[in-house]
């Protein structure tokens, strides 16, 4: 039995999977699983991952279509490792992050659900770095991942495979790494390592498993979160700020601009800042630069 698990779910990108698997095999931690995830609607990825011949990946196909929550869950239910992680097929692991994180977890005590690192972010066609997820929160910290997404960012996250078994599972029609682990930290203590140990890369001309109908997902996991921790953001009504952004830009995303303007007013009456003022004009923007793109 393996002691880590890593699972990867792929669709049509057999081009970008190479550099997952090959980051996973250059791991200094070689006491793992890759469960690998398939819902291509072609027969070349699973040709790519036979010709690598090794026993420690374990390739699944399933039905293309189905919700994406699916994928990440078959792979979570198939884990024989102690511990759980998650890749996606476009990014990277640097190759000490699984026994840094191995080590560390098992120096915690059991209540210690759940550590991560930091990422970086890089652009994939030119290979500069964009910015950095670098959170430090550690402990009980059920409250703080409610107001923003600080501990989030799956490929970051080694899970004791009980617990996840407990208190996570990513949950139906909701495809949020910061879902899942606001739920987690409702239940146990997390804690960290302060290094980058995960490269991920935007602007490749893939599509996303999540970008069919990706406004009003994201409408739905906003509307979904507040409704789910009313209680406290009803003790706590200003920490509504970032969801209530979030949900202007993504209704004005989605051509609905009378539920956009409801949400920006009330983004700034629970906290002003610049960002937030030109929350209309920065979702125009970036509708019109998308628009261009299809053309």
């Amino acid at each position: 039995m393996a002691k880590i698990t890593i699972v990867t779910i792929t669709r049509d990108r057999e081009l970008l999977l190479p550099r997952c698997i090959a980051s996973i095999q250059k791991q200094t931690f070689q006491d793992y699983e890759h469960i690998i995830v398939d819902n291509s609607t072609n027969d070349l990825t699973q040709h790519l991952v036979e010709s690598y011949h090794d026993p420690r990946i374990r390739y699944f196909r399933m039905s293309p279509g189905l919700p994406v929550t699916d994928y990440w869950n078959a792979g979570s239910d198939r884990a024989e490792g102690e511990f759980l992680t998650f890749l996606d097929d476009d990014d990277e692991y640097l190759p000490e992050k699984l026994q840094k994180q191995y080590d560390f977890i098992t120096s915690l005590p059991e209540d210690v659900g759940m550590i991560y690192c930091w990422m970086d972010y890089f652009d994939q066609r030119t290979g500069k770095w964009l910015k950095g997820h670098h959170p430090a929160f550690r402990g009980n910290v059920a409250d703080f991942v409610l107001e923003i997404p600080t501990v989030s960012g799956a490929p970051t996250l080694l899970f004791r495979k009980s617990a996840f078994q407990k208190w996570g599972g990513w949950r139906n029609n909701i495809v949020n790494d910061w879902e899942l682990t606001a739920r987690f930290c409702q239940h146990c203590k997390v804690d960290f390592l302060p290094e980058v140990l995960v490269k991920v890369y935007e602007n490749h001309p893939f599509l996303r498993m999540t970008q069919r109908g990706q406004w009003r997902d994201r409408i739905h996991f906003h509307e979904t979160f507040l409704e789910d921790y009313k209680d406290f953001f009803d003790r706590n009504p200003r920490k509504r700020h970032y969801h209530f952004y979030n949900l202007c830009c993504f209704y004005f995303m989605a051509g609905e601009y009378g539920e956009s303007f409801r949400y920006w007013l009330r983004c700034l009456k629970c906290k002003v800042t610049l960002k937030y003022l030109l929350a209309p004009a920065i979702s125009f923007v970036r509708k019109y630069i998308l628009q261009r793109g299809k053309k």
